[in-house]
């Protein structure tokens, strides 16, 4: 870490640590800062994800679409870690299969467990130290000595210092050392469940992301963690009423920028540049969003259309193409399970759609899985094919 670059107006202090090195502890929140500069960044922001949450409430099963947007963020925020999979395996894997799946795609799994997991977590917990390390419990469970997550106990905060980028002899950011960093996450909490700001939400979205990937609180899984405390605090808040604003693969599109204005703030004091960047990031993933949606609705609508013109009136294809919608890949026994049909009535339709390649079969898997390929594209973003 360049000493060098921080300057007296750092929002800061530099502490000694190991290595002889000198450790960033953050201010406590908020800083000073001229929301005026960022008024119509927030605005435009605001009226995104106004325009998103319009596009989602409506739906008699939002489940449709968030589930869908989750895979979409789990793979994209598992990227920036260096963690890779394809969503087929991710699907498959989801689905109760292969029983020896890749590392990388147990982890990426274990992020998609968490965001679902932290919808329920706030049904009891406020925004808290118990929900964050509940949150980093799941990221890390079960991964072997081969991943990057081996050394850590999954849930508990570090115990040694860490570091962000380079090396330990030469990082280029040092986080606080243990006990800093244990008072100021206790002080960020305290920070996130204060009466709201009205309006300004979106801003304290931004100081509370940055505040806690600077704390850097755990040995492993920081990024990760604090990417879904983002529509956690949205939601929280009621500025979401669900958690469909995800952000990872706008960080992932601009990462040198997301990691050097975090470390502006840090270094300079660049809170203006740093806020800006992440009201973009709530447009862009808004739109982006909105897109996803009417793509998944218009699908939706096409089956309907499909099984109209070839069957009539059936109401179990159409049960059967919705929880595709929602959980690209299944085997018979989950869908009948779901739709309380048999086995073999499940068979019967499965067949019908196969044929008219609404439906795949999904080869080498015991028992059968079956795939959506209009679903995977939606979701892959047109990248990945079966």
């Amino acid at each position: 870490m360049r000493l060098a670059d921080f300057s007296a107006d750092s929002p800061g202090t530099l502490v000694p640590t190991v290595n002889g090195l000198q450790a960033f502890v953050p201010d406590v929140l908020p800083p000073e800062i001229d929301v005026a500069d960022l008024v119509p960044d927030l605005q435009a922001a605001t009226l995104a994800l106004g325009e998103l949450k319009g596009a989602i409430s409506p739906l008699a099963n939002p489940e449709l679409v968030i589930r869908p947007m989750q895979l979409r963020e789990a793979v994209s925020s598992s990227n920036m870690e260096g963690t890779f999979t394809t969503f087929t395996d991710l699907l498959v894997f989801d689905a109760g299969g292969p029983s020896d799946p890749q590392q990388d795609t147990v982890e990426v799994h274990n992020y998609v467990k968490a965001l679902r997991h932290a919808d329920r977590l706030m049904q009891e917990l406020p925004v808290c130290g118990r929900l964050i390390t509940e949150l980093h419990k799941i990221l890390l469970s079960n991964v072997t000595k081969k991943a990057r997550g081996a050394a850590v106990e999954p849930g508990f905060l570090k115990k040694h210092q860490n570091f962000i980028g380079g090396t330990p002899k030469s990082p280029r950011f040092v986080p606080p050392p243990p006990a800093e960093a244990v008072k100021a996450l206790g002080e960020l909490e305290t920070f996130i469940n204060r009466p709201h700001r009205r309006g300004l939400e979106l801003i304290d979205a931004a100081l509370i992301h940055y505040q806690f990937e600077t704390i850097h609180p755990f040995p492993d899984g920081n990024g990760r963690v604090g990417r879904i405390l983002i529509p956690v605090y949205l939601q929280a808040t009621g500025i979401i009423d669900g958690p469909y604003l995800y952000m990872s693969e706008y960080f992932e599109r601009h990462k040198d920028d997301y990691i050097d204005l975090m470390y502006g703030v840090s270094s300079s004091n660049g809170w203006i540049s740093w806020i800006k960047f992440f009201l973009n990031g709530v447009e862009e993933s808004s739109r982006s969003a909105i897109a996803t949606t009417k793509q998944l609705i218009n699908c939706s609508e096409f089956f309907r259309q499909q099984i109209m013109a070839g069957r009539g009136r059936s109401a179990v294809l159409v049960q059967i193409m919705d929880l595709l919608l929602s959980n690209p890949v299944l085997s018979v026994a989950q869908i009948a399970h779901r739709i309380g049909q048999s086995d073999q009535t499940v068979r019967n339709n499965l067949g019908w759609l196969v044929e008219k390649d609404l439906v795949r079969e999904l080869k080498l898997h015991r028992p059968k899985l079956y795939i959506s390929p209009l679903v995977l594209d939606i979701i892959s973003g047109h990248q990945e094919k079966i």
